[in-house]
């Protein structure tokens, strides 16, 4: 008989949690540098609440009636944790063994069965730059994930340096959680199966520029620059013209260049869904927790297609898929037959797998400029001096004139300084992933 704490899992984690015992899933982490004066003992302070707070991250896996299902636990049962305080001032080179660090903390393995499934530090650099640093094991924690658990932080720290009772979190529970990932689920289970039955009737040719494909590697070769705000203004000029916005207008450039390297005539990019689509002010859309999906985007460049045309087909396409989010892509896998034994059928490329590249776009704005859908609203800030840019993710809101634009290509999650003089107040502001 199920135990009356245990919980399901959502549909995302209980796909992590296979693959993670078929071959270990590293963990995730994202760096917020804070430039300025800070009170790190208080920053500490409130990472530690918010991370208390967080439900999801304090479960522990357990195997009941042949499935995985997930056990909250109470404070006094979780593993001890604390945030780690790393000084770097007397390094030669700060930067790059913050970076160090940072890497040696992401290989390290996590204990499903163990915990803890996270970790935080703060990393300081010199007198007036800090690196918050926190990580989780995909399982628990999706990008969404991340920004709502910054936005927490921010708002514990600000009440903790005005002497101020701290707001009441608006998280729901982790039950909560579950509950409305499966009715979502279930609620849209056979028109979401035959929307994708009908884009993908079979499975298709992978379109490479090595072409061959191999399993993703634990390791890769990364090369990152910036976009001048000019440039992105630029770009989202001109996916303006096609109804889009220059995300959009990125997602095209890179099926536009695999086309003309590969010659295929398919290009499937795999596009992460937050799955909170149509929830706002609901738990899903306000509670830090692995909802994350990633759905294929199918693509038909010509040779005669315009990029205005392949813009449209861009942004009528992410429409489309987004109102079917749901069905997750281990499922698509399963309708595809792409697990099947050699010969019986199911050859093909997995039609969602991970890219092997990462174009990473943050714009970063005054929140009260930002609308963001799927997500809950990001709060005002106290004062322009007082914003910290935080994860790409944190909404999906288009830039506007006041906006400052970046463009971080990664593999990892991460994001460029932001100046911030002032310890007084620290607010999250808005971002614009790609």
């Amino acid at each position: 008989m199920t135990a009356a704490r245990d919980l399901a899992l959502t549909g995302a984690q209980e796909g992590i949690w296979f693959a993670h015992h078929l071959d270990p899933i590293p963990t995730t982490g994202e760096r917020i540098d804070i430039t300025g004066p800070l009170a790190g003992d208080v920053l500490a302070a409130a990472i530690h609440d918010a991370v208390e707070e967080t439900e999801a991250l304090h479960v522990r896996f357990v195997v009941r009636d042949g499935a995985p299902r997930q056990v909250p636990l109470p404070p006094a049962e979780r593993p001890t944790w604390t945030v780690a305080r790393v000084d770097l001032r007397d390094e030669a080179d700060p930067e790059a063994a913050a970076a160090a660090w940072m890497e040696r903390a992401l290989a390290e393995p996590a204990d499903l069965d163990g915990g803890p499934l996270f970790a935080q530090a703060l990393l300081r650099l010199d007198e007036a730059h800090h690196v918050w640093f926190h990580r989780y094991h995909q399982v628990v924690m999706d990008a969404y994930g991340f920004s709502l658990i910054a936005r927490r932080v921010a708002t514990l720290y600000t009440a903790r340096l005005a002497a101020d009772a701290a707001p009441a979190s608006r998280a729901g529970t982790l039950a909560e959680l579950v509950a409305a990932d499966a009715e979502a689920r279930r609620s849209t289970a056979d028109d979401d199966r035959a929307f994708w039955a009908e884009r993908f009737p079979r499975a298709l040719a992978t379109a490479t520029l090595a072409g061959r494909t191999r399993r993703v590697s634990g390791t890769f070769l990364r090369r990152s620059g910036t976009l001048p705000a000019g440039v992105v203004a630029d770009m989202e000029i001109a996916a303006r013209a096609g109804s889009g916005h220059w995300p959009e207008l990125v997602l095209a450039a890179v099926a536009l260049y695999l086309h003309r390297r590969s010659d295929a005539p398919d290009i499937v990019l795999g596009v992460p869904m937050m799955g909170r689509l149509g929830r706002t002010g609901q738990p899903a859309a306000r509670t830090p927790g692995m909802l994350v999906n990633i759905v294929p985007l199918r693509l038909h460049p010509g040779p005669a297609t315009t990029v205005g045309e392949l813009l449209r087909e861009v942004v009528t396409e992410l429409a489309a898929v987004r109102a079917h989010q749901h069905h997750r892509f281990e499922d698509l896998r399963r309708d595809l037959r792409l697990d099947a034994p050699e010969g019986s059928g199911g050859t093909g490329p997995d039609p969602a797998a991970r890219p092997r590249w990462w174009v990473r776009g943050s714009t970063s704005c005054p929140p009260s400029r930002c609308a963001s859908a799927p997500g809950p609203r990001a709060p005002a800030a106290p004062s322009p001096a007082a914003r910290c840019t935080t994860s790409p993710s944190t909404c999906s809101a288009a830039p506007t004139a006041a906006c400052r634009s970046t463009s971080t290509p990664t593999r990892r999650r991460t994001t460029p300084p932001a100046s911030r003089p002032t310890a007084t107040a620290w607010t999250p502001s808005c971002a614009r992933s790609s």
